[in-house]
């Protein structure tokens, strides 16, 4: 019987699958007798439908959906939900942040929770960034290797360069400069290489979830990369402090538009915030994802970003999915 299950779940996924990894990386080959072909290319779009209560709403079928892609509806598109689906998620902390390493405990207890809702064939990976991005646990689905890896870390490992102090020794010249510049996109460059890695594996569901302060800013390269990839991008924002003159009223602005581009979300835990129920509803709202799957018309632009729109005939409800795709990635 269960060899039947799977044998039935993975013909379900290769449905979904055929050119999905990757999302938009075909782009033309060139055949034996030389002429340039355009590759068949798909675009897949996780959807989380949640209730007012955030939360999620299982059991929609196919016929619930509508897609529009610049606004022209798309009929011929592959639906697919499955809990059982093996789940790839990316877990990256920024560890420059006193106030995401001031939260360390709160946040290893959350990705302990999450972890062990989730089933054994899921693979996870966990790296931290800051004045550097660094791979702390390779892709795996053994949790005694990942509960190892995370009791193994602490805050101390993590401690900043530079001290407050030595930020106010330099010039005024110097000084001045440092306030008013823009701060390191930072995230951004995790936010790359992270999704590269997600990239790299077979699995249909793929997610990141990323701990940060929101002292970032958005460049249009990064918004373009997240766009081709269009993997769901969860937040755990932890409020903190900045120098930047724009860091002060842009703090957060990065995160929630990258949630909102990918269908993810952006949660600001309170101090009185159980980590284990945090981590078991975003665990509820990525294994009730629904997968709608569909081919570009060849007509639409190759270098342009395209909007996606998805309808749900349910009412009282609400849609969380990637909001565009790009066919090529800067």
């Amino acid at each position: 019987m269960a060899n039947w299950r799977r044998t039935a779940l993975g013909l379900l996924i290769l449905c979904l699958q055929l050119g999905i990894q990757g999302d938009l990386r075909s782009e033309n080959s060139r055949s034996s007798s030389g002429k340039i072909q355009t590759e068949s290319i798909r675009v897949v779009v996780p959807i989380s439908v949640q209730a007012g209560n955030a939360e999620a709403v299982a059991g929609l079928k196919k016929e619930d959906f509508a897609l529009f892609v610049d606004k022209v509806p798309v009929k011929d598109f592959q639906f697919l939900h499955n809990a059982d689906i093996p789940v790839f998620m990316g877990v990256v902390f920024d560890h420059s942040s006193p106030s995401v390493i001031g939260h360390f405990g709160w946040m290893k207890e959350m990705i302990r929770g999450l972890i062990h809702e989730f089933s054994p064939e899921d693979r996870f990976f966990l790296a931290t960034y800051g004045y550097s991005y660094v791979n702390l646990q390779s892709p795996t689905s053994d949790r005694i290797e990942i509960m190892e890896t995370l009791n193994n870390l602490y805050p101390q490992m993590f401690s900043t360069r530079a001290s407050f102090w030595d930020f106010f020794k330099s010039g005024p010249q110097d000084l001045t400069k440092n306030l008013k510049s823009d701060p390191p996109n930072k995230t951004a460059i995790a936010l790359d290489r992270s999704l590269q890695t997600l990239e790299q594996a077979d699995n249909p569901k793929k997610v990141l979830l990323v701990f940060s302060d929101g002292d970032e800013n958005l460049s249009n390269i990064t918004l373009h990369h997240v766009q081709r990839y269009g993997y769901p991008c969860y937040f755990i924002y932890f409020k903190g402090s900045g120098f930047g003159e724009r860091s002060l009223f842009r703090r957060g602005e990065m995160l929630k538009t990258v949630a909102r581009e990918t269908g993810g979300g952006v949660i600001t835990p309170a101090k009185t915030d159980d980590s284990s129920v945090v981590g078991r509803t975003i665990s509820e709202w990525i294994r009730n994802q629904y997968l709608i799957g569909f081919e570009p018309s060849p007509e639409l632009a190759r270098d342009k970003t395209h909007a996606i729109l998805v309808t749900a005939d349910r009412p009282d409800t609400q849609l969380y999915y990637r909001k565009s795709f790009r066919f090529v990635k800067e």
